[in-house]
């Protein structure tokens, strides 16, 4: 008998969630897409793998803290103009001013990652409305009117 050369591969690790594979997979799409190429002389049009440039930098920083200020004097803003109405309460409507704020940057930070499906979307794009309707209109009456001490 003659003798074989034979090495043995190490068997790949399976999945452990279909998540797994569906985070290498978008990971992976979005390091290369395919890019149609024509072929100078052929007319032949084929893809050709390219890398994509990550879409991190400067403009994402800057866009990224323009949001969060602008949330932060819309914040301001409409926690004042609630203590503005509800004189009594100052410490428990502080608390839900802030409350509601987060679960609005919340939701909209969930909306923009995942998406989800359009039941849920729609769900969550009309809690977003209705809570930034109220601070919208608390704003606009209290931005004018002077204190009255009585």
């Amino acid at each position: 008998m003659s003798e074989t050369n034979v090495t043995h591969l190490p068997r790949p690790k399976p999945d452990r969630t279909a998540a797994e594979r569906k985070r290498r997979r978008t990971a992976n799409k979005r390091k290369h897409r395919d890019i149609p190429v024509t072929v100078p002389g052929h007319g032949v049009t084929a893809p050709v793998t390219a890398p994509v440039a990550p879409r991190h930098g400067v403009v994402t920083a800057v866009t990224v803290v323009a949001a969060l200020a602008l949330a932060a004097v819309s914040a301001g803003f409409s926690i004042t103009g609630m203590t503005a109405v509800f004189v009594g309460a100052t410490l428990p409507v502080i608390g839900m001013g802030v409350a509601l704020e987060l679960a609005k940057l919340s939701a909209v930070a969930w909306l923009g990652r995942y998406g989800g499906k359009p039941a849920l979307r729609a769900a969550l794009v009309a809690l977003v409305a209705v809570l930034w309707a109220p601070m919208a209109s608390w704003r606009r009456r209290t931005s004018g009117m002077p204190l009255q001490v009585t």
